[in-house]
């Protein structure tokens, strides 16, 4: 379980380095109260969890990972140091844009924080939930359909989507958006190709569809 956590902390504690360091100074409250947050969620997380084999599944690599996803996981950490850093660089040296004023920081951090908690739920719900798309025979994978399944078919895509766009004006950049429209992007993509993976190869799944008709978004797509 240590072990797990300390795997856990290296993505927060690496992105805010970077951040802070891009940025060229630590005196900023809204930014340290987000890092703080995201930091303790990494920890609090597994232990509420108390999931051991789901634990291995998330950080030991398979060897039946689909290639694309091995293509989009490196993808996206590249864009997600580039919009750490970047609006690190945009808040603190390079001032690209309009610094986010603190109502709308605290606002975004408010709404933040509401998509990490349905990110949380959906980690507790489902207990094949992996950091690689991959059916997991070896964990006899079923269809999850209670929690926020009932309403998306990926709500933790939903969740990081939505998120994603709320970091850069957290952390005082609006010309970061831009970045998180590039991952919003690719988590669409990914989604797509997830959606048809489990279509086509887990067993039930074609059934869920019917009856959860959205994948991202309710009402839209």
């Amino acid at each position: 379980m240590i072990r797990n956590i300390i795997l856990s902390l290296i993505a927060p504690s690496s992105l805010c380095i970077i951040y802070f360091l891009s940025a060229g100074k630590i005196d900023m409250i809204i930014p340290w109260i987000f890092f703080t947050l995201y930091t303790l969620n990494f920890i609090v997380m597994p232990i509420i969890k108390n999931d051991k084999e789901l634990m291995k599944e998330r950080f030991n690599k398979k060897k039946d990972i689909k290639e694309w996803d091995i293509i989009f996981n490196r993808l996206f950490s590249f864009l997600l140091i580039c919009l750490y850093c970047f609006s690190g660089l945009d808040y603190g040296r390079l001032n690209l844009s309009f610094k986010s004023e603190l109502f709308l920081q605290i606002t975004f951090l408010i709404f933040w924080i509401f998509t990490i908690l349905i990110s949380d739920i959906t980690f507790y719900v489902n207990a094949y939930y992996s950091r690689f798309v991959r059916i997991q025979k070896d964990r006899d994978h079923k269809v999850i359909d209670k929690g926020p399944y009932k309403i998306v078919r990926h709500p933790g895509y939903s969740s990081s989507m939505f998120g994603i766009f709320c970091v850069p004006i957290i952390l005082g950049s609006y010309s970061g958006l831009f970045i998180s429209f590039l991952i919003a992007l690719v988590i669409i993509y990914r989604t797509q190709k997830e959606d048809s993976t489990l279509i086509n190869e887990l067993h039930g799944y074609k059934e869920y569809c019917k009856k959860v008709k959205f994948k991202l978004i309710p009402g839209v797509w």
